[in-house]
């Protein structure tokens, strides 16, 4: 590297460092992805548009600059803040820094997402706690589905009815690939559906359990469940 560079580098990573200091005065939470984007962007302002923020650069100077990346601790802040309550739990901070904790926010949302291969993409569902949030009224379409329960779980139930409506809106041939969430074991499938298990007996023993891949294959007015252990 020569003497231009090096200098170019230096002169992001102190800018960097100052713009980190201020915000870190203000107790920001502050992320790896948004302190390497800083200092591109920073990098950009001082006429540095060949600087690459990579993986290497950002470790070793966060080393330099004694940046470790914690938890808060110390006093509360305001927990009721709406802002209070999207913060990341870690941030990273200078060492031996005084920081101020939150009170963790229970609030829960969980999202199914699925698409093809191709690009095709159905429509998220989110699970909520509430049946009817106060943020919906007056709201007469909705750009998810949205169902809920007591802990904004996915579950069984949830899952076969999501299945089901999906199965009754296909035109073709469908392979659908899940994890082995429990939520996903699929046993109570209306009779004009047919569950096939192939070449595995389930287990009850923990000890014994097997990681699972669950297959489900669609077509018009059927589902076949296809259970294998991933090797």
């Amino acid at each position: 590297m020569d003497e231009r560079q090096l200098g170019g580098k230096e002169e992001v990573e102190e800018a960097l460092k100052q713009w980190f200091t201020k915000v870190r005065q203000k107790d920001v939470r502050v992320t790896g992805p948004l302190l390497r984007q800083k200092a591109e962007d920073l990098a950009k302002k001082i006429g540095k548009d060949n600087f690459v923020a990579t993986e290497g650069w950002f470790h070793r100077w966060k080393k330099r600059e004694n940046i470790s990346f914690v938890k808060p601790h110390g006093k509360q802040g305001e927990a009721n803040h709406v802002a209070a309550r999207t913060l990341p739990e870690h941030t990273y901070a200078f060492k031996n820094e005084k920081t101020r904790g939150t009170k963790t926010s229970k609030e829960r949302l969980t999202i199914l997402c699925c698409a093809s291969m191709d690009g095709e993409k159905r429509k998220l569902l989110v699970i909520g706690k509430s049946k009817n949030p106060r943020c919906f009224k007056g709201v007469k379409n909705l750009p998810v589905d949205y169902t809920a329960n007591s802990n904004a779980w996915m579950i069984k139930e949830i899952f076969t009815e999501w299945l089901i409506k999906w199965d009754n809106e296909l035109h073709h041939d469908v392979l659908l690939l899940v994890d082995n969430c429990t939520a996903h074991v699929v046993t109570d499938l209306p009779s004009y559906m047919t569950q096939v298990i192939n070449g595995l007996e389930w287990s009850q023993n923990e000890s014994n359990k097997q990681r699972l891949l669950y297959v489900f294959f669609f077509n018009t007015n059927q589902i076949i469940t296809v259970l294998r252990p991933v090797t």
